[in-house]
């Protein structure tokens, strides 16, 4: 027995990774050797589910993930095949050329932008890097959550701080602009992952066995995330609460637990329309 730590998790997680590995090394030495790798960039709003894609991506054999370019758009040419991407850049002309001319394709992740409002306010509670991180923090919760949706202008010294009609509009962009792209509710990733992601796969042209693709997702679930690296500690599940952890809560539907009065009404006048647009609402009643 290992003293202090949870044998069982541990033994759970080295029963994951050999489920993992054995596909694996049969997809590279199989299918994997004749199947060409593609150029991704993960794109979409800060806490949409973004980096939960990037990881199951860049966990198919042969991939990896390389980062957040962070708008450096000549970064992209340096991209290699297999490369993923992780990116929550706006659509511009000159990147779509870039994508365009070094055959990058595009995942969008899009997500009920009220869910977005709630996990970006705690990401921005907890973010000592953010500009913004001090004001949130001495902020309560009613407050930082208004502030997450209605955004503010540059002012004394901060950045702009997008809000949710930003947000809106930074979908909308890349939906409408002449880039093929493959686009994704992360709420249906949650659902069911396996389905989720396997069409995804697909558009890739990346053909992988069902219990490759299956030990993928099990091998990023919610659970072993919220460990990374430490084996020993046992994983909280979707709905556990972690405010100091990017991996928050794993659950869709949690703004109901921080939407007011007030909250409701002016994220319906800045984002109720995108929220139908989106299939999230049949309408701003809600």
């Amino acid at each position: 027995m290992i003293e202090g730590k949870d044998v069982t998790t541990l033994a759970g997680i080295v029963r994951e990774e050999a489920s993992y590995y054995l596909p694996a090394a049969r997809y590279l030495l199989g299918p994997g050797r004749s199947q060409s790798r593609r150029k991704v960039l993960v794109n979409g709003v800060p806490k949409s589910g973004t980096t939960w894609m990037v990881r199951l991506l860049a966990t198919v054999p042969g991939y990896r993930a390389v980062g957040n370019f962070r708008g450096h758009i000549g970064s992209y040419h340096g991209v290699r095949p297999g490369d993923v991407i992780h990116g929550h850049d706006w659509y511009t002309a000159e990147l779509k050329e870039t994508l365009q001319a070094n055959h990058i394709q595009v995942v969008l992740v899009v997500r009920d932008l009220r869910d977005q409002a709630v996990s970006r306010m705690f990401h921005l509670k907890r973010d000592e890097t953010h500009a913004w991180q001090p004001a949130f923090k001495q902020m309560s919760n009613d407050e930082a959550l208004m502030l997450s949706i209605e955004g503010r202008e540059a002012q004394a010294g901060l950045p702009v701080l997008p809000g949710v009609a930003a947000w809106k509009t930074f979908a909308r962009q890349w939906l409408a602009g002449d880039l093929e792209l493959i686009c994704l509710r992360y709420e249906d990733l949650l659902a069911d992952p396996v389905k989720e992601l396997g069409q995804v796969f697909q558009r890739l042209d990346i053909a992988l066995s069902e219990r490759l693709l299956e030990a993928i997702v099990v091998r990023n679930r919610f659970e072993r995330l919220t460990i990374g690296r430490r084996f020993w500690q046992k994983g909280r599940g979707p709905g556990q609460e972690d405010a100091a952890s990017h991996f928050r809560k794993g659950i869709t539907g949690d703004w109901q637990n921080y939407f007011n009065a007030t909250h409701r009404s002016r994220f319906k006048e800045l984002a109720g329309d995108w929220l139908v647009e989106m299939g999230y609402e049949t309408d701003v009643d809600w």
